[in-house]
């Protein structure tokens, strides 16, 4: 991974990224690096202004990772953006989620769930950050995923959470016994545990990928999970 180096920037932070005299065109960079700034810039920019982060900004740096610089949309990956996830219960759905994006290969998947505003009303302590909503959607992903392989097969699901400028990873195992009891309904044997990185609940202990160590771990996380996923 030793071309990311070009993008952690270890001079440019938040401060450097807010200057209104910010001119990518000053950091002579590769075009794909400088189209990285600029996406930061942007972020940063729609979050000090009055009407907040927009939904574009978020979309465009994630989509710059995924497809530029990760290569998650080539083969033998491809992603998939909002598609529908079911998740079923005793053959009934039991919730419908869009996630961001998806990239599935065989049974192991990755899902993007963004959060604009680290403000939204569910990322408070008594709806757990929005984490029980993260879960099911998780779940319907690997859903979705395991009707598509058609066999009933153990699920890994890497999910990423992106909430303002803030990156948090999370990893489980569904092993096929959970899918065949929630066949039935809900599980009462089986159950299943996501693990969170970095470890803190709170969106704003994630990474943050304006500051160069965040966008270093941020980086260096997305190729681990591609390299799972081959």
């Amino acid at each position: 991974i030793g071309f990311l180096e070009e993008y952690i920037l270890p001079n440019i932070k938040e401060k450097e990224l807010l200057d209104t005299n910010f001119d990518v065109e000053n950091f002579k960079k590769t075009d794909q690096v400088q189209a990285f700034l600029t996406d930061l810039h942007e972020i940063i920019k729609n979050l000090h202004s009055d009407e907040g982060i927009e939904e574009a900004e978020t979309d465009m740096l994630v989509s710059n990772i995924l497809f530029q610089i990760v290569g998650l949309h080539c083969h033998p990956f491809r992603v998939r953006i909002h598609p529908w996830c079911r998740l079923y219960i005793a053959s009934e759905v039991y919730m419908i989620a869009r996630p961001e994006f998806i990239i599935s290969r065989k049974n192991i998947s990755m899902v993007v769930i963004e959060n604009k505003h680290i403000e939204n009303k569910n990322l408070i302590p008594t709806k757990g950050y929005g984490e029980a909503q993260l879960a099911t959607e998780i779940l319907a992903c690997a859903n979705k995923n395991m009707l598509k392989t058609d066999i009933n097969l153990d699920q890994i699901i890497f999910a990423v959470r992106v909430v303002s400028t803030y990156f948090t990873f999370y990893k489980v195992i569904i092993p096929s016994r959970y899918w065949k009891e929630l066949g039935y309904g809900l599980p009462e044997k089986e159950s299943i545990i996501i693990k969170r990185w970095p470890e803190g609940m709170h969106p704003s202990n994630g990474l943050d990928i304006t500051e160069p160590s965040g966008r270093q771990n941020v980086l260096e996380a997305f190729f681990k999970i591609r390299k799972h996923l081959l």
